[in-house]
């Protein structure tokens, strides 16, 4: 039941971020920064919460692709 009016979606460059976000049911879309980098606001100098690494991207992301992680577990 997110506010979904805004033009930014929060994205975080940390791999273990995202996947502690999307839930053991969700999903971790990844999309390559350079076909975005004029949209990208870095939020490291007024976020309360800087180990989120925490991107906005302005806009749309189209392209996005869901991304599957697999866990090896070896004895």
């Amino acid at each position: 039941d997110g506010d979904t009016r805004s033009n930014y979606t929060s994205w975080s460059l940390d791999q273990h971020v995202a996947e502690k976000y999307a839930g053991a049911n969700g999903s971790v879309l990844t999309v390559n920064t350079a076909d975005i980098s004029n949209r990208i606001v870095r939020t490291e100098s007024f976020s309360p919460h800087p180990w989120e690494r925490e991107i906005l991207i302005e806009g749309q992301v189209v392209g996005a692709r869901d991304t599957i992680f697999a866990l090896l577990i070896t004895d």
